[in-house]
């Protein structure tokens, strides 16, 4: 690891450590050619051929061009490491943007966030040839004072992944596994759910040995409950049940907005059916290359969610179940019952009485 301060082949000055992984570690330094900050990206190798493979996909990247990604400015093999360079937007990384304020984004500013990705990726699917995100992690997206967000190019050529990402999809952690359309979906859903409740879902290897995904709405209230179901659907264990082209999630999205949901918890049946149809296409790859078609996306709602976890005691309670209508019945007439049993009783009391009165009348008539 370069030290702070550290000259980089006579042109890059380190200013300080951003991420230090087992497979990257990332710095902040500055250019002296350029006269400006940058990010760079340092890539251990074993050795030759794997620095060779690392160049190579590197050299493809370079040409990359989308609306939000960070041009790839300079590469190059030192000290048995693999570096990638590129400008420094000056922003926040997507962990200090999800946790910064000390409570989660707005939603409307959450799917702002989240279209500009969108695009972004939906722009490299496009380039010849495609490219995926193979890694992705909280330093590889930024966030400037714009509200703009940045997507660097060293997600693009990292081959190396950590099984404990939240943001990999479950099908990558096997051997020799590619990243793909749907793996980008499942990437861009994490990230959603991570800038909505400001917490990253769980890694999917954490989700294989028993930990559920819960529903951003147990994390945030605030969230709407379509927003909800299109993030699930987007983190879906099985890659069949995700959308299947990123652009299927951005008009899913798009939808949402347009529809305006509720937020307290009403029926969205009707709205849920057309965010469902936004992905009625299979997932494939890019045309012209020879990647297999994946499988059909079922049309219908979003998978289930997974079952929530307790919520606090300051949550209102649910109003009491009312009774039934015949319970309801029964009761009255039982009441009704009784009182005319009352108004018996105290009539016969009455008469009683006036026929005492009567009696004790007759008597002194008698004596007399």
């Amino acid at each position: 690891m370069l030290a702070p301060d550290a000259l980089l082949r006579e042109q890059y000055r380190i200013t300080y450590v951003l991420d230090q992984q087992s497979e990257a570690i990332i710095y902040r330094a500055f250019d002296s050619e350029a006269d400006r900050r940058v990010l760079i990206c340092a890539l251990p190798q074993a050795d030759g051929y794997a620095l060779g493979n690392v160049a190579m996909c590197a050299t493809q990247v370079v040409a990359a061009q989308g609306p939000h990604l960070l041009a790839l400015e300079n590469h190059f093999a030192h000290d048995g490491a693999y570096y990638l360079v590129c400008a420094d937007p000056e922003g926040q990384d997507l962990e200090r943007v999800a946790r910064g304020r000390g409570s989660p984004l707005p939603e409307s500013e959450v799917l702002a966030l989240v279209e500009q990705l969108l695009a972004t990726l939906e722009a490299l699917h496009n380039h010849t040839p495609p490219l995926r995100l193979t890694s992705l992690t909280p330093t590889d997206l930024w966030v400037d004072a714009a509200q703009t967000l940045w997507l660097t190019p060293f997600a693009l050529v990292r081959t190396s992944r950590h099984e404990q990402a939240s943001y990999h999809a479950p099908e990558l952690n096997s051997n020799n596994a590619e990243a793909s359309v749907v793996s980008d979906v499942y990437a861009s859903g994490a990230v959603c759910y991570q800038l909505l409740t400001g917490w990253a879902p769980p890694s999917a290897a954490q989700r294989a040995a028993g930990v559920p995904l819960n529903p951003p709405r147990i994390l945030n209230a605030h969230i709407s409950t379509l927003v909800e179901q299109v993030v699930l659907r987007a983190l879906a264990w099985e890659p069949a049940q995700r959308y299947a082209q990123i652009a299927a999630l951005r008009q899913a999205l798009i939808t949402v907005q347009q529809l305006d949901p509720p937020t307290d918890g009403e029926s969205d049946t009707p709205a849920l059916a057309a965010v469902a149809h936004t992905s009625a296409t299979p997932a494939t790859d890019a045309p012209g290359t020879d990647a297999p078609a994946a499988a059909a996306v079922p049309l219908g709602p979003p998978p289930p969610a997974p079952p929530p976890v307790p919520r606090p005691p300051s949550w209102s309670v649910p109003p009491p179940i009312s009774p039934p209508a015949s319970t309801t019945a029964a009761t009255t007439g039982f009441q009704l019952s009784n009182g005319c049993l009352i108004g018996i009783v105290i009539l016969l009391f009455l008469i009683a009485i006036v026929v005492t009165l009567l009696a004790l009348w007759v008597g002194l008539m008698i004596v007399r």
